[in-house]
């Protein structure tokens, strides 16, 4: 809906003094001549992550025959921006976490905690000899038979799925803090 906004020229200067949803034909006969159309609010584009829209402002013709509204853009202040940047680096990294990890048996084995729980429990119970090998274990793409080998190998590729996620992590933050990645544009390209 669009906005309109009731104007008074106060010692020669054209002033808003009211606005507000609408159309003229909602404005009593007697005070329409103060009532201006201003169209649609304009927002102009910004970085969700460091920039929000500050109360709308009204532009004035000189004649005060025009106005328009327009939001203008604030930048968060600098340690806000980095938190929030830090938040999404965060959100980014859990969420394009390689879900899962190929082993050269053929098991997909998912990098989620209970995946991990498993693995690294049969793992140590095979090594202190508490579980016979092979030990059959349910992967994402069906049973497969696990050798102590393969038990290593899961432990190593699920790691260091998780440790390289952490290792973009913590680089797209040191680059936060040093102001090298200063947009959630680049945070999402960072990660």
């Amino acid at each position: 809906m669009p906005y309109i906004v009731k104007v008074a020229n106060q010692n020669g200067a054209w002033v808003a003094v009211d606005k507000k949803f609408g159309t003229l034909a909602q404005i009593p006969p007697s005070d329409v001549a103060n009532w201006r159309n201003a169209g649609e609010l304009i927002y102009p584009a910004i970085d969700n992550d460091t920039q929000i829209y500050a109360s709308p402002t009204v532009s004035i013709s000189a004649d005060g025959s025009t106005v328009s509204l327009s939001f203008q853009v604030e930048t968060l202040p600098s340690w806000w921006s980095i938190e929030t940047l830090k938040n999404k680096a965060s959100q980014l990294s859990l969420m394009r976490r390689p879900a899962s990890v190929m082993l050269s048996n053929g098991a997909l084995v998912g990098t989620d905690s209970t995946s991990q729980t498993l693995i690294l429990g049969a793992l140590t119970g095979a090594q202190a000899g508490l579980v016979t090998l092979p030990l059959s274990i349910s992967a994402m793409n069906g049973a497969y038979s696990f050798s102590l080998a393969n038990l290593q190998e899961a432990y190593t590729a699920i790691s260091g799925a998780i440790l390289a996620s952490y290792a973009k992590l913590n680089a797209c933050c040191a680059a936060i803090d040093a102001g090298t990645i200063t947009t959630g544009a680049q945070v999402d390209a960072a990660i």
